[in-house]
């Protein structure tokens, strides 16, 4: 063993590694699974694979093991090479959020709610179920940014992230679309329309609801001691059910965004289900009720 592999079992000496066993840097949760790796090594087949390190600092490490035969084609031991990847790994980590997530509030992003919109449509052509989308607009959040500053909206931004995720099956999704907007997409409703308009109505108004209640927001600034800051905010929320997809994903979005215009324009704080042509449900099997 050399003396990088020395440095990552924690030994300054080789004579510190004789007895150890391999499997002792491996995770109780990936032991098995390098075990098995370790028994075809033994059988004669090299293998690469990837793990996670025991105690703390978690490392991730990445190994290949090769099987050395004798004159007489037995297995006499194994070479490996095992390589420290926790770097490389968190930061392909990193891009990956990036891609897909938004940094504020570590919900979906468009691009990852454009791929879990798709798989919505071709599911419910599949199944024929009704599923829901939800556009939410803050109502006044802008004012409310001017005067407490972006800190403070922000910090709102990430409470009604929370919020709305509560709100929320596991299976659904919250992605923020942009600034103060956020759309929630709520799969397999129902194959009834009508129970899958009340379904959607009941989750579009428990979120309604929730977000209309008080905020208490802890604000620090530099040289400033920790404060309280308390707020109101309410939202505007555009429904549109849809089912087999002959409708496109941009249509469908813009048909909940439409919606969200109309509760706006009703009064703020309320829910509004998209009303568009029936030559348009007709065509495309979008619901409005």
């Amino acid at each position: 063993m050399n003396r990088a592999g020395l440095r990552m079992r924690g030994f300054d000496d080789e004579n510190d590694v004789k007895g150890a066993l391999y499997l002792d840097l491996v995770n109780n949760n990936d032991r098995q699974r390098i075990g098995e790796f370790l028994a075809r090594a033994y059988e004669g087949e090299a293998s690469q694979f990837e793990f996670e390190s025991c105690g703390l600092p978690k490392k991730i490490y990445a190994s290949s093991l090769v099987p050395i035969v004798d004159k007489n084609g037995h297995i006499e031991k194994l070479i490996g090479i095992t390589e420290d990847v926790t770097e490389r790994k968190n930061a392909e980590e990193q891009l990956r959020l990036f891609a897909f997530y938004d940094p504020l509030t570590h919900l979906p992003n468009r691009r990852l709610l454009n791929d879990r919109l798709e798989q919505a449509m071709s599911a419910s052509k599949r199944n024929g179920y009704y599923s829901a989308l939800l556009f939410l607009d803050l109502d006044n959040f802008k004012t409310l940014n001017d005067t407490r500053g972006h800190d403070i909206g922000d910090l709102l931004l990430i409470e009604v992230a929370r919020r709305i995720s509560a709100c929320l099956r596991e299976m659904d999704t919250v992605a923020r679309f942009g600034g103060d907007e956020f759309v929630v997409l709520i799969t397999s409703l129902d194959v009834d329309k009508k129970a899958a308009y009340d379904k959607a109505y009941v989750v579009a108004e428990k979120i309604r609801l929730v977000l209309a209640e008080s905020y208490s927001l802890l604000c620090k600034q530099a040289d400033n001691p920790e404060s309280e800051i308390k707020c109101y905010s309410t939202a505007s929320i555009g429904v549109v059910l849809f089912t087999n997809h002959n409708a496109s994903k941009e249509e469908i979005i813009k048909l909940a965004d439409a919606a969200t215009y109309d509760a706006k324009a009703g009064g703020r704080n309320q829910v509004s289900f998209s009303q568009k042509a029936e030559s348009l449900q007709e065509k495309n099997n979008i619901i409005r009720v």
